[in-house]
This record gives C-alpha cells, sequence and structure tokens, in this order.
C-alpha cells in the first residue's frame, strides 16, 4: 500500500469548528471537550473520534484541534488513555506523526483531566502555544496550580510532574462537585507528545513502529513549522 500523503483523515476534520458538541462517548472526554472550547485559541476547530487512514491501518484519534497559520494548517490529535489501550500506544502515536499526519499527537491521563484539568491543559499550551488564544492562555495561567505554573516544560519533551502540595484550585469531578483541597496531593501528572518539530520525541518509537506495523517507514520525516 503506497504511503498516504501528509494529513491524510477523514473529511469531516476540515470541517472542525470550535463547538462543545456532545455526545461523547466518555464522561472524561466531555469534560475535556468543554474545557478545550473555553480555552483554545477562537480561530481553532475541534473534531471528535476522527478516523485517520495510514499504511497500516485506519486509526481513530479522540479529538483533532486544527489551528489556521498564515502559512498552512497546524493539526494535532488529542488522545485520553483508555484502560483497555494496548501498551504500545506510543508506537502509534509516533507513527501517526512520523508518516506525515498530525504535527503532533499530544496523550492524556484520564485521572489527571478529572484532577487537574487546567494543570493539564496548561502544559498542552506550553508543548504546543499555538492551539490557545491570548484569553484562553490568561485564564489557563490563572487557574492552573502553583506547581505547574513553576515547573520546567520543555518543547518537544513529555511532562511527569509529582504533586508535593495540595492545591486549591485542585479536583473538579465530572458533575462540577468540588473535592477537598488535598485531592490531588502526591499525585504524578503526566503528558506524552510525540512532536513532528522535535525529532527526538518520536523518531525511534516510528522506526518502530513501522517494524511493528510492517510498513515500510518514510526516508524523510516531516518537520513542523
Amino acid at each position: 500500500m503506497p504511503e498516504p500523503s501528509p494529513h491524510t483523515a477523514n473529511p469531516t476534520a476540515s470541517e472542525a469548528t470550535l463547538f462543545y458538541a456532545p455526545p461523547y462517548e466518555r464522561p472524561v472526554e466531555d469534560e475535556l471537550a468543554w474545557h478545550l472550547v473555553k480555552f483554545l485559541h477562537p480561530d481553532a476547530g475541534v473534531s471528535y473520534q476522527v478516523r485517520t487512514l495510514t499504511a497500516a491501518d485506519a486509526f481513530y484519534v479522540d479529538f483533532v484541534v486544527t489551528v489556521p497559520l498564515a502559512e498552512r494548517e497546524v493539526r494535532v490529535a488529542i488522545e485520553v488513555t483508555d484502560e483497555l489501550d494496548p501498551e504500545n500506544v506510543h508506537l502509534r502515536d509516533a507513527f501517526l506523526v512520523g508518516s506525515g499526519h498530525f504535527d503532533a499527537v499530544v496523550r492524556l491521563d484520564p485521572d489527571d483531566l478529572a484532577y487537574r484539568m487546567h494543570d493539564v491543559l496548561l502544559f498542552v499550551l506550553r508543548l504546543r502555544p499555538e492551539l490557545f488564544g491570548q484569553r484562553g492562555t490568561r485564564n489557563l495561567e490563572t487557574l492552573a496550580s502553583t506547581e505547574a505554573l513553576i515547573h520546567d516544560t520543555r518543547p518537544g519533551r513529555g511532562v511527569q510532574m509529582h504533586y508535593q502540595l495540595p492545591d486549591a484550585h485542585s479536583g473538579l469531578l465530572f458533575g462540577g462537585e468540588a473535592l477537598p483541597e488535598n485531592a490531588g496531593a502526591g499525585r504524578t501528572l503526566r503528558v506524552a507528545i510525540a512532536d513532528a518539530g522535535h525529532a527526538s520525541s518520536y523518531a525511534a518509537d516510528y522506526f518502530a513502529a513501522c517494524e511493528f506495523f510492517g510498513v515500510p517507514h518514510r526516508s524523510q520525516t516531516r518537520r513542523a513549522a
């Protein structure tokens, strides 16, 4: 099967708009969608359960965020890990980036979204700032915990942060019931990323993924703007 061209996906992805549009399959996805609409760039679009055709198979991606830039459209996939996901999901993420379908794939933990939604989105902002507008950036920097604000976050590198202190911004259960102040203390928040602009975040896993899926790899990987 020939290697697909970059950004080959379900055509509905090109029609994405910034609206909260339930139903969503899981409560955690519903909560994430509601928050994305609040904080993303006003010109961004969000698509849900996007079918992406690749040389290996057709993969479904939880969310795809698109943002038009002056030179082209940026497309970032956001995945919420499911307890039934296989252990090799990092290979799939790297494969989707290395084969040119997305500029980045960000993978989030559902428990982190339940306890520390604003912190998670702050890290997504720092990893891919073009997805967020000025207002969304200001609001996230106000709502995020102190520990998240001072955490050293570098583009192209995943986040692993262990909470040492309780925080008043911690915790929002699905449905809006506030959690106790110390609900998030002692947790470790993780955000994984495969980013086309940083080969170290995906290249090794991309070649391993090609072997795993039994497809030839691209001779040159695409570099994000």
